[in-house]
């Protein structure tokens, strides 16, 4: 079972009064280096929700989740997880749940949008050491994303660093990166990318996600046929942690 605790209107400031949903802590992949070591929701507010959810005394059902996601209104945005990740197991998405989710979307003509950290690199797979299963794994995650793409739902490969981010990007993915904590506004990366500081972070600024929607906007591909990779600084009680692994 997926615990998924689904928000009608969020009240986080960034995402301006958008449906969003936390899935449990379970849902989180091994890939991801900022478990215990930096993760942004692993503090305050959202470490809340985020444990109640994990523990299961609050939200409902994954099933419960695709009935709410297929009836967003149409046009609308949505965030799947301000905390936990896409249905799976270890390093390996469920294809089943993904693309049940792309096609509530699809349903729904909502606009739903979403961060993995499961590995589309074989090394970046952590659940196994073996070469072969790492290889089976990310080629699997690869195919799961693309598929669920197509139908619809927006998937952000998340990157651990801004070198991580111009490799993923570089292999055709839509990628946001975690940033060190002192990145300010527009960069150019590795193989021609542009990193792009996340608008609501960026101090004296009102932009939400809903005003936004750059993470949202799938093929981001500037001028010069490079992607557009949003960048957020390392934040939250653990920031120094996560602006380490990102330097």
């Amino acid at each position: 079972m997926t615990q998924v605790h689904t928000i009608t209107l969020s009240q986080a400031s960034k995402l301006g009064g958008i449906p969003a949903t936390y899935s449990e802590r379970k849902t989180c992949p091994d890939a991801c280096p900022m478990m215990d070591n930096g993760c942004y929701a692993a503090g305050g507010h959202v470490a809340i929700h985020w444990a109640a959810v994990s523990k299961h005394e609050t939200g409902g059902s994954f099933a419960q989740s695709i009935k709410f996601i297929a009836s967003t209104p149409a046009g609308s945005l949505g965030r799947w997880n301000i905390a936990g990740d896409l249905p799976g197991s270890g390093d390996k998405l469920d294809r089943a749940k993904v693309i049940r989710l792309a096609k509530a979307n699809a349903k729904a003509r909502a606009q739903w949008f979403t961060f993995t950290h499961y590995p589309v690199r074989a090394q970046d797979v952590r659940a196994t050491t073996n070469p072969a299963q790492r290889r089976i794994i990310a080629r699997h995650n690869r195919s799961v994303i693309r598929d669920a793409i197509k139908l619809g739902f927006a998937i952000n490969v998340s990157a651990n660093s801004p070198k991580h981010a111009a490799k993923l990007a570089s292999m055709g993915f839509d990628v946001a990166s975690v940033a060190p904590m002192d990145w300010i506004g527009t960069r150019k990366l590795e193989g021609g990318h542009i990193g792009v500081q996340c608008p609501a972070t960026i101090k004296g600024r009102s932009t939400t996600c809903n005003t936004c929607r750059l993470c949202q906007n799938m093929g981001r591909i500037s001028a010069s046929k490079a992607r557009v990779i949003p960048m957020f600084p390392a934040h939250g009680a653990s920031k120094r942690k996560a602006s380490a692994i990102a330097a």
